[in-house]
């Protein structure tokens, strides 16, 4: 009898730490799932950005730069055409950034705020830019949008007129080359 309550105990004990097993075994499964799920989830996303930033660059190589400068310059000239065009450049190259961020949050990318930080005037220096970032904020990671509200205290948007004016001797040089090509 008691060898035979000794085998129940050890076949309850087996059963215990069998289901216990189980259990995590579907814990460790749940895991897995939520990790390939998440990289998933960036990898479609980074796609989707580069995809769309390679067919805006593609589509504004051409002006974008003069277009740039003359947003910052006078963004009231612009007619709604280039302030679309801008709209989508800037959508796409602050996308890309934004893709870097979610895919940092969930540990699958270097963290791209000195990257931004490096870009800063170039991207978000000007009052149309900003003008952009304000409407389109919502969309962006909360790391993100720290970051560039961060750097928008730090920098004046006076202080982008350096930049634009290296952009524009290098657009006339261009100019000229092709010129006495």
């Amino acid at each position: 009898m008691e060898s035979r309550l000794r085998k129940l105990t050890l076949d309850n004990w087996i059963q215990i730490i069998t289901s216990f097993a189980v259990v995590v075994g579907l814990l460790l499964v749940a895991y897995e799932f939520r990790q390939n799920t998440n990289f998933a989830k960036a990898e479609a996303a980074r796609s989707i950005i580069s995809d769309w930033s390679d067919l805006s660059i593609s589509e504004f190589e051409s002006d974008i730069f003069d277009l740039y400068i003359r947003s910052v310059e006078a963004p009231e000239g612009l007619s709604s055409s280039e302030v679309l065009k801008m709209s989508a450049w800037l959508a796409a190259t602050i996308g890309e950034f934004n893709l870097q961020s979610q895919m940092y949050t969930v540990g699958l990318a270097e963290d791209p705020t000195s990257d931004l930080v490096g870009d800063f005037q170039y991207y978000l220096g000007s009052s149309f830019a900003r003008a952009w970032y304000a409407e389109n904020r919502h969309w962006l990671t909360a790391h993100l949008v720290e970051v560039i509200d961060h750097e928008m205290e730090r920098n004046p948007v006076e202080s982008i007129s350096t930049y634009v004016e290296s952009i524009r001797l290098r657009i006339d040089a261009e100019k000229a080359k092709t010129t006495a090509e």
